[in-house]
């Protein structure tokens, strides 16, 4: 049973394959070259004691899978070109195939040795926190699952990348350096996305969207403390699936915003993160003409890494998730008739371990005690509304970079 639960599709396998035998090539070519590569792949274990999550993790789910190839390439000295393709298992909620996860065109208008602008065009990855922009690759994750109260593994594909426009810059002020990104596009949204989101009817569909976000961050003394703000608007067109005689559901619109709160300390081996998300939820007409409804949630965590070895590093995090801010015990939740009321939430304590091996290996392990399930999804979990309260999740994960 355990083999056949670990065993990866051939897909998978081929593609690691293809990344093992270029990656040596591509590493050691010539820096000098105009055209730069870059590449990554990891593949991590899920056991959980109840509920499944990103798989079949009840019996060992090998469903973390990522793998990426891409290039850079400096056309002139003020116009830069880079793309990547992105191979990404994550359970059932993610794509399962090989996709665009950025290609790019980005226009440096100014860069002075204290301030500069820029423009950028195309697949873009969208600015959002700390960690949105570089969660593909694990050598940039302070462990191996982020915090799933702000960067939801069953919603990578709408957070992390959209096709829009943007412009970036910079101020250096004294010991402070300002960054800027604002960008407006469209999000990437499939037809099994609202399923992820739990907000919906089976087979809803969003069209017409458009996406707006932004993000001003600061960082004092060489990065020592940086803070900063993240802004996301997100509308659409709400389209039902199938038509449900007993529950009619219309044509209605559905309106995003989140806003996150980012800091950071650092010193020479040790860390201290936290961030705070408020969000809002808005649909119209969806379940009745001229009805319309808001949910606000909010999350946040705690996390402190020390670095106790060279190369080796321990993780504690604490993260907490609300899926509405005025029922965080769920009563409400349960007396409209959707129990338990544990999904209404989910608290995660983290403890990881991880051993960088060189500048290209990287070994973890991280051990979780949830309570509540408010970010386990029905797409891993076909009798959702009995699963346990309080689970235990255990993960491996390996992983190279060139």
């Amino acid at each position: 049973m355990v083999l056949r639960c670990v065993k990866l599709k051939l897909t998978e396998w081929v593609l690691l394959t293809v990344i093992g035998i270029l990656s040596p090539m591509l590493a050691g070519a010539d820096t000098e070259q105009s055209i730069r590569w870059h590449g990554f792949l990891s593949q991590g274990l899920i056991a959980t004691d109840d509920n499944n999550f990103l798989g079949d993790s009840e019996s060992i789910s090998s469903e973390l899978t990522e793998v990426g190839i891409g290039a850079s390439w400096n056309a002139t000295s003020r116009i830069h070109f880079s793309a990547q393709a992105l191979y990404l298992k994550a359970g059932d909620s993610a794509p399962d195939g090989v996709e665009l996860d950025f290609g790019l065109v980005d226009i440096n208008l100014i860069n002075d040795a204290t301030h500069g602008l820029g423009v950028r065009a195309g697949r873009l990855k969208n600015p959002y926190g700390f960690y949105n922009e570089t969660r593909d690759v694990m050598a940039t994750r302070a462990s191996i699952l982020l915090p799933e109260s702000i960067y939801p593994d069953t919603l990578r594909e709408i957070y992390h990348s959209s096709d829009s426009i943007g412009l970036h810059g910079y101020k250096e002020i004294g010991s402070t350096l300002f960054q800027f990104d604002v960008i407006s596009g469209k999000p990437l949204i499939g037809d099994d996305t609202l399923d992820d989101m739990a907000l919906f009817a089976p087979g809803t569909q969003s069209k017409n969207n458009e996406l707006w976000v932004g993000r001003l961050m600061a960082e004092y003394d060489g990065g020592r403390l940086r803070g900063g703000i993240s802004r996301v608007n997100l509308t659409g067109d709400l389209k039902p699936g199938p038509v449900n005689p007993l529950f009619p559901l219309f044509d209605g619109e559905l309106e995003l915003d989140m806003t996150l709160f980012s800091l950071e300390y650092n010193q020479l081996r040790w860390q201290l993160t936290a961030e705070y998300q408020i969000f809002d939820a808005r649909i119209k007409d969806y379940y009745l003409p001229g009805f319309s409804s808001e949910n606000t949630g909010e999350s946040w965590y705690l996390q402190a890494r020390y670095e106790f070895m060279p190369r080796w590093y321990l993780l504690a995090r604490y993260d907490v998730y609300y899926g509405n801010k005025d029922d965080k015990d769920g009563k409400d939740r349960v007396a409209s008739g959707n129990p338990p009321s544990y999904a209404a939430f989910a608290k995660d304590t983290t403890f990881s371990l991880r051993y960088e091996l060189n500048e290209h290996w990287v070994l973890s392990t991280e051990l979780h005690h949830v309570s509540g399930i408010g970010w386990l999804r029905s797409q891993d979990n076909a009798d959702y509304a009995n699963l346990e309260k309080n689970w235990n999740m255990l993960l491996f994960q390996v992983g190279y970079h060139f």
